[in-house]
């Protein structure tokens, strides 16, 4: 895919989230919490099998520390390298061991601000400090430069894909609609972050959509600014 900007990375970025009927990732306490079926779960290996790369953030990782990979149960497709398994955190907090670190089809990169504590982690894993604080942009163009992510999966939380949209680099959402309602001002949602106006609101383009259940399976195109 061409870059959404003259000067943005050439990396095709999708997003891959399930929601709450009323738009929420999970409840007000951000405790780990699976709205979703065995069949999202399929799905997501399926995705997650398409990308060099899968980012999330620090709340979301240390909320969920396993290997971002697919299920081999459900994808029996060779890769010719490991999948790299991005964390992009402000602080440098969470684990610093366990099975994130441990799957031999992966390879764990911190990618953490100035000031964060990014020591302790360990061996085999690839630690990366910016000037400043840790934006998505120097995410990607890292991760491009330094690795040749050319499709990066993105899997939340809401504040990553509300960077990702305001430079707009974000090119698909796919996204899980659950029967459930979790309520709670202040829960994480899909898209976080200080938020868009009528005149800023992102647009997007429906591509595909299924019913399976009491699910309903969305994939979206983000239309450019």
């Amino acid at each position: 895919a061409a870059p959404r900007t003259s000067r943005g990375p050439d990396v095709k970025v999708f997003s891959n989230s399930a929601i709450s009927l009323d738009g929420k990732l999970g409840p007000v306490s951000y405790e780990h919490f699976r709205l979703s079926t065995e069949e999202d779960l399929r799905r997501m290996s399926w995705l997650r099998s398409q990308a060099d790369a899968v980012l999330v953030g620090g709340r979301t990782w240390r909320a969920w520390s396993l290997p971002l990979i697919e299920d081999p149960r459900v994808v029996q497709q060779p890769r010719e390298r490991p999948v790299i398994n991005a964390v992009l955190t402000r602080t440098g907090e969470g684990a610093r061991g366990g099975r994130f670190f441990e799957h031999s089809g992966t390879k764990p990169v911190i990618l953490g601000g100035q000031d964060a504590g990014l020591e302790g982690f360990p061996p085999g894993t690839a630690v990366h400090r910016a000037q400043g604080q840790p934006t998505v942009a120097w995410a990607l163009r890292l991760l491009e430069e330094h690795y040749g992510v050319q499709r990066l999966l993105v899997e939340g939380g809401g504040s990553l894909i509300a960077q990702l949209l305001e430079i707009d680099q974000l090119h698909e959402l796919n996204v899980t609609l659950c029967p459930l309602l979790l309520g709670g001002q202040g829960g994480p949602s899909l898209v976080d972050g200080p938020g868009f106006d009528p005149r800023t609101l992102r647009r997007l383009e429906l591509l595909a959509h299924e019913t399976v259940g009491q699910e309903l399976y969305l994939r979206y195109r983000v239309l450019s600014r």
